[in-house]
């Protein structure tokens, strides 16, 4: 085990490959694609801004002069609500270095934010960055997400230049502000494909190279927030729909505690029910999402070492710290004799690291440190509970 305490977990994910990268489209074939007459200076690279403006121009006015197949022919504007259609630009965002990432975007921002992304082509952008939809767990659909690979007249290698600025983190950032600005309203895209979204942004968080965490954490809160209808039961066909067991542990505790983090109420609900739902899938816990039901089962455990492995635990005092802290301010779901037997298994189980066994081992020394701030933890929401019914027992007797 290499992780010491939650705040230093970090997505591991090995995502977008470099290798792969520009698999689908580059800046010469979306601007081929969309422009002909005097294509040559388009493809310049200083021009590439004057060929997003002309772009920007042809889709708003309707007027599409390039060669296209027959099924592209009329995606140049929505027929329904007369709104231009500019993926093109969305993906030529996604393949420029920052600067021209963030001019691409303004010269979209002129439609008023009127087109909106789909699945589909944001799939495709973290497709084209050298992710595989095996990456995304979503073999299934690549007939519904996967559209013809627009081939370079040029070389791989004239590319490299291109290849090595892709997946920049400020063209990334870039473009989860233009999603974030660009969610279909709920009628608009199923809650299927909003799950998906929310899979492919998950997944795409979880890249060790990039470091836009903060930024895939606000696009999801974003998408939590687009969902029409929003219960328990919806949360639990998001957690599912997710496929957190197909991640390793690490990633998965990362995902719960940090990804869904507790600054909505939305993530927050999420986050706690992917906690139970890793709980139960993966360690076997009861499938009631109760901190209570969860507490009891782990104490009746009589010895948890042949259960489960130093690194199991860790896990698991992860994932039920992040449910108590996102139940403490529900005093009826986070009783004091839930929070009193929690703390009790975390010293009984800290206690019986200190056998002969265990004390060579650095996953033991780590874990002994995890149970301790749990202890802790488990007082401090314990005095937050005694406050809260002492004030209710003052306000009832006023």
């Amino acid at each position: 085990m290499t992780v010491p305490s939650l705040g230093n977990i970090c997505p591991e994910l090995d995502i977008f490959k470099i290798e792969l990268a520009l698999s689908f489209f580059n800046r010469e074939t979306i601007i081929t694609e969309e422009i002909v007459e005097d294509v040559e200076l388009y493809l310049e690279k200083e021009n590439v801004i004057l060929a997003a403006e002309v772009i920007f121009r042809l889709r708003c006015l309707n007027l599409h002069p390039g060669v296209l197949s027959q099924d592209r022919k009329t995606e140049n504007i929505n027929s329904t609500n007369n709104t231009p259609n500019l993926k093109p630009l969305f993906w030529l965002m996604s393949v420029l270095p920052p600067q021209d990432a963030s001019d691409c975007k303004s010269i979209m921002d002129q439609d008023k934010y009127r087109w909106k992304v789909s699945l589909s082509d944001v799939a495709m952008v973290f497709l084209n960055w050298g992710g595989t939809l095996n990456d995304f767990n979503l073999e299934e659909k690549s007939v519904t997400l996967v559209e013809q690979r627009l081939k370079p007249h040029s070389s791989r290698e004239s590319c490299q230049e291109e290849v090595n600025t892709v997946v920049d983190p400020h063209t990334i950032q870039t473009l989860l502000a233009c999603l974030e600005e660009r969610l279909p309203e709920p009628s608009a895209m199923s809650v299927e494909d909003r799950i998906l979204l929310v899979r492919l942004l998950v997944y795409a968080a979880l890249d060790k190279s990039h470091g836009c965490i903060y930024n895939f954490n606000r696009v999801i809160s974003k998408v939590l927030d687009s969902f029409a209808s929003w219960d328990q039961e919806m949360a639990t066909v998001l957690v599912r729909g997710l496929r957190l067991p197909d991640m390793g542990s690490e990633n998965t505790v990362y995902v719960c505690c940090c990804l869904f983090n507790m600054n909505s109420d939305r993530q927050n609900l999420t986050g706690l029910t992917a906690c139970f739902h890793m709980l139960h899938h993966r360690y076997k816990l009861p499938a009631e999402l109760s901190l209570s039901a969860t507490v009891s089962s782990l104490a009746s455990v009589s010895d948890i070492f042949q259960r489960y492995s130093v690194e199991d635990v860790y896990y698991i005092a992860q994932l039920v710290s992040s449910v108590m802290g996102r139940l403490r301010t529900d005093k009826s779901a986070c009783s004091q004799e839930t929070l009193e037997r929690l703390r009790r298994w975390a010293i009984d189980t800290r206690d019986e690291l200190q056998l002969p066994q265990y004390r060579q081992f650095l996953e033991a020394n780590i874990l002994h440190e995890r149970l301790s701030r749990l202890n802790n933890e488990c007082s401090i929401v314990l005095r937050c509970v005694h406050n809260k019914n002492f004030q209710a027992r003052l306000e009832n007797a006023s």
